[in-house]
């Protein structure tokens, strides 16, 4: 082999130990970059799994919250039907001393024995029927 010769095969085994490097070289990013992905995917599922628990346990929480809102607003529409019956009891009341005073009832066929106050046996009922 003549000098020239083995330059050129010097020059082309350096080419070849620098594309080598250079191969290797990018191999190792990749895998680096592919360990690297599968860790960021390990942790988006962790975080994924995670989110869907605590939507599960939101959900879970908007029920309860829910039906506690429906209990409390039948609890005071109930409050209020009694308050209003009360008033109409209250008012009833205070319209029965007067009535009781002036005349005698006759509870169990509902007539009033006095014909002034007749007219009064057909409203008590319906004050009742309104409480």
């Amino acid at each position: 082999m003549t000098e020239c010769e083995e330059c050129r095969l010097a020059h082309r085994i350096d080419n070849f130990v620098e594309i080598s490097w250079k191969k290797n070289r990018i191999i190792g990013e990749l895998e680096s970059n592919i360990k690297e992905d599968k860790e960021i995917s390990k942790r988006k599922e962790k975080r994924t799994s995670e989110i869907k628990t605590i939507i599960k346990e939101l959900k879970a929480e908007v029920i309860q919250v829910t039906k506690r809102k429906d209990k409390l607003e039948n609890e005071l529409s109930l409050e209020r039907k009694d308050k209003h019956i009360k008033e109409l009891e209250t008012e009833l009341n205070s319209k029965m001393p007067s009535i009781k005073n002036n005349a005698k009832w006759n509870f169990s066929t509902g007539y009033h024995h006095s014909r002034q106050y007749h007219s009064m046996v057909f409203k008590m009922p319906t004050l009742i029927m309104l409480a």
